[in-house]
């Protein structure tokens, strides 16, 4: 029986992300690294369209989410969306500091690491 308080849940969904960055690592230069962008992301968003249609079956139902196989299926869902996430991230990481020359690259690299996260603190301040 799968324990579906929201630490372990969370823990679990976290683990996800260790196969992720170890394909990532391991196909970034065998698939390249836009072509792991698109399986990132995509693979990400298909994870997510299956992980809705699970959800609102389980709404529709009327049944808890700790019923019969439903937490696994949710949970495995959410690893996978995590995998796929881990490897599109470090893919667009890897793509964007590859994208200046070698002399200004950590500059570049970090201007685009500092504006990512000066927008993401601004957002929170802008939509509460």
């Amino acid at each position: 029986h799968l324990q579906t308080d929201a630490f372990t849940l969370s823990f679990y969904h976290t683990l996800g992300q260790i196969p992720g960055m170890m394909l990532a690592s391991g196909l970034i230069d065998l698939a390249g690294r836009k072509r792991l962008v698109i399986i990132g992301f995509g693979g990400g968003s298909i994870a997510l369209m299956f992980l809705s249609s699970t959800a609102k079956s389980i709404h529709s139902t009327g049944k808890d989410i700790a019923d019969g196989m439903y937490s696994v299926v949710v949970l495995g869902l959410a690893c996978f969306y995590s995998i796929f996430l881990s490897i599109g991230w470090l893919s667009i990481e890897c793509l964007s500091t590859e994208s200046f020359p070698t002399r200004v690259r950590s500059t570049g690299r970090g201007v685009c690491v500092a504006s990512g996260r000066i927008a993401g603190f601004s957002v929170q301040f802008m939509y509460g």
